[in-house]
């Protein structure tokens, strides 16, 4: 089959010679290119819906299956072309098969913004009705097949709608307060503290969505976090540091100047009245003997200067956070303590 971009490529030319292709096409050639250019929007879904609106007759989209050359994810929403569906084919084939006016919400749309991990089911929200499918396909690399959850909510419209990358969605912080009442405090935190850390929130719309949260389950927590947020969040470069930027939020630990340079090397928090060094060492950045013995290199230079460096990992600032301020304040009383 002859590819779009071949078929209307630039140049006077090419297009001549694509108008006389297409013109030269079978009926069933012609709906499938159609078919290909639609879902080429939509990251490789149609809908049976759109199909028929292009044209197809029913006939003709069941042959097309059992060609194959349509390949169904759910229930009249399809594949073109081959059975490769990545997560944005199945986030989009999601919102094909919910039908129109649906948008990504939960912990769906919090995965596309950035801020929550989160594969399946697909979390789809739309005015009328809700119901749960079984995909029929796998997503690229996974042994699972996905699942579409489709949940009711009547005020839709006033969700903050936003789309990325093709896809509609819950505005960050419509999300976050869907979330609030779905999610364990700790990992609510930690996704609160992600999309603020990004620059996702807007003031203004936290605002306004917590002046509405009276009677809400999740409400206070919401509120919690909107009205104690992380001074200077933005100046930290992974979600790690963000909850080392918590712990002084919170009144554990003094504040600390963040990811300023010292001599050489950058560390992520200092207090230099005291002369104290905190790394935050997540496990993306750790790998082998090289980094190893990178890391240890850096920290004894930095002890050669004077500083006093303490390290800590994600499991130890998320399972321990108050150990981890203990140590802190610890070291922070005695460098002081002996400056004086």
């Amino acid at each position: 089959m002859i590819k779009p971009d071949e078929l209307f490529a630039p140049g006077a030319q090419r297009v001549s010679r694509g108008l006389e292709t297409f013109a030269s096409m079978s009926c069933g050639s012609k709906l499938m290119l159609l078919a290909v250019q639609i879902a080429g929007k939509q990251h490789g879904a149609v809908s049976r819906k759109q199909l028929l609106e292009a044209g197809f007759s029913p006939s003709t989209i069941g042959r097309a299956v059992a060609g194959p050359r349509l390949f169904p994810v759910f229930k009249g929403v399809y594949l073109v072309g081959r059975p490769q569906l990545s997560y944005d084919g199945l986030r989009m084939a999601s919102l094909l098969a919910a039908g129109d006016g649906a948008v990504l919400g939960g912990r769906s749309a919090a995965d596309v913004w950035g801020f929550l991990d989160h594969k399946n089911p697909i979390e789809v929200f739309r005015k009328d009705s809700g119901r749960t499918e079984r995909g029929l396909i796998r997503v690229n690399g996974e042994r699972w097949r996905p699942s579409l959850k489709i949940r009711r909510r009547k005020d839709i419209v006033e969700r903050g709608i936003r789309v990325k990358r093709g896809l509609s969605m819950t505005s960050p912080e419509w999300t976050l307060l869907e979330l609030a009442s779905e999610l364990p405090a700790t990992r609510y935190r930690w996704a609160f503290s992600e999309a603020d850390r990004l620059g996702l929130l807007d003031d203004r719309v936290l605002g306004g969505l917590a002046g509405r949260t009276q009677g809400l389950k999740g409400g206070a927590m919401f509120r919690g976090m909107v009205e104690r947020r992380i001074p200077n969040i933005g100046e930290a470069r992974s979600l790690l540091e963000a909850l080392v930027l918590d712990l002084s939020r919170r009144g554990l630990i003094p504040a600390p100047e963040i990811n300023r340079k010292t001599h050489q090397y950058k560390p992520d928090f200092r207090w230099p009245e005291h002369g104290v060094l905190v790394e935050a060492d997540g496990y993306e950045f750790h790998r082998g003997r090289e980094a190893f013995e990178n890391d240890t290199l850096r920290a004894n230079r930095l002890r050669a200067e004077g500083w006093t460096v303490l390290r800590f990992t994600w499991r130890m600032i998320t399972e321990r956070p108050e150990e981890v301020a203990s140590m802190i304040r610890q070291a922070l009383s005695e460098r002081g303590s002996r400056r004086k």
